[in-house]
């Protein structure tokens, strides 16, 4: 799902890039393909589930809505980067 979500969202945006970049529109789908392959993309099904249920823990009180890109970084032994903040989970 989070693969789906990536590349809809980056069609989602797409005339708010035209419009921002004042690049062509084959301009910015280049842009767009160049940014969905240079993405490791995970499926997050592939997880075990006890990754998810640690992310669950670190955000439910923060915010929920986060706890996939946590348990990502978990899944991944990957940093975090939030606003001003940067964690090593």
């Amino acid at each position: 799902m989070a693969v789906i979500f990536h590349i809809l969202s980056c069609f989602h945006t797409n005339k708010k890039l035209l419009n921002i970049s004042k690049l062509s529109e084959v301009e910015v789908l280049d842009v767009m393909y160049l940014n969905i392959e240079a993405n490791y993309f995970v499926n997050e099904v592939s997880m075990p589930s006890e990754i998810y249920s640690n992310a669950y823990q670190l955000t439910k009180d923060i915010d929920e809505k986060d706890t996939i890109f946590v348990a990502m970084s978990l899944f991944l032994n990957c940093t975090i980067w939030s606003g001003k903040h940067c964690w090593k989970v």
